[in-house]
């Protein structure tokens, strides 16, 4: 750009400022670093191509600019997904546990395993007690968008008394195809047995609804679990104890041990077996 103008780049586009200093305007176009620096009486105006790198303050990582959709970015690669992902984190809008762009990145993977946009994959998936999850009106929705859900046949409602032991919640679903409807339920009872129903928090204020979603989870994991790809509901992976994890040393510790006690019957219980020849 020069004096307020774009100006041709020579390959059928323009380039227009980005940054630069006194003098000059440095611009981007079709992924290549543009240093305009305009005419002076005794010069006729210079363009220079630079890669972004090489720009001092440029945060490019490389060229190749990201498509926009009609249902928004579409990341291509790997290197796409991550830059995405470090712009998400940089922007500071990343949902609450998603604090490094490598933990975004893995729940962008998880989107596109389940076939949903990016931005509904940030808000929408979490690795709870280290199980990666899905809230419940998004398994619905990916078991929608499949083409295998048989709409007519899909129902969810209450039976019992409110408040009682009674009360639960109960799901029907089908897949298109050879097969019957596939009801599941959740109840009061249940939700006590499993030790939910007397902490404080949502199973408390929105009962009805967390009964729902344990119903729907159940019955949509059954029917469509290659859809799901055995993914759980968030509802679901909150009750479930974070499984306990052992160190290297520690698993060596214990093979040690296991080595030992087996040597230990082995020689206790040889005598026995020559004996007995």
């Amino acid at each position: 750009m020069v004096d307020g103008q774009e100006t041709p780049d020579g390959r059928g586009g323009t380039v227009g400022p980005l940054f630069g200093g006194e003098g000059k305007a440095t611009s981007i176009s079709r992924g290549e670093v543009v240093t305009v620096i305009p005419a002076t009486q005794n010069e006729p105006a210079q363009v220079a191509l630079k890669p972004p790198a090489t720009v001092p303050g440029s945060t490019l990582a490389r060229s190749t600019p990201l498509r926009i959709g009609h249902r928004g970015i579409q990341l291509s690669t790997l290197e796409d997904a991550f830059r995405f992902a470090r712009a998400v984190h940089n922007s500071r809008l990343a949902p609450k546990g998603l604090d490094t762009p490598e933990k975004i990145l893995i729940a962008l993977e998880m989107g596109f395993e389940l076939g949903v946009p990016p931005m509904a994959a940030l808000a929408n998936t979490a690795v709870i007690n280290g199980r990666p999850s899905v809230f419940g009106d998004l398994q619905l929705a990916i078991v929608r968008a499949s083409g295998l859900f048989d709409a007519e046949h899909f129902r969810e409602w209450m039976e019992g008394e409110p408040n009682t032991d009674a009360w639960k919640a109960c799901c029907t679903v089908r897949r298109y195809g050879p097969g019957a409807p596939v009801t599941e339920e959740f109840s009061i009872l249940d939700a006590k047995r499993a030790g939910l129903f007397g902490k404080e928090g949502t199973w408390q204020t929105y009962p009805q609804r967390m009964l729902a979603w344990r119903a729907r989870g159940y019955a949509l994991r059954k029917e469509f679990g290659d859809v799901l790809l055995g993914f759980p509901s968030i509802e679901e992976s909150r009750t479930i104890p974070e499984e306990q994890s052992i160190d290297a040393s520690g698993a060596v510790d214990l093979a040690d041990r296991v080595a030992e006690k087996a040597a230990t019957i082995a020689a206790e219980t040889e005598p026995a077996v020559q004996a007995s020849k």
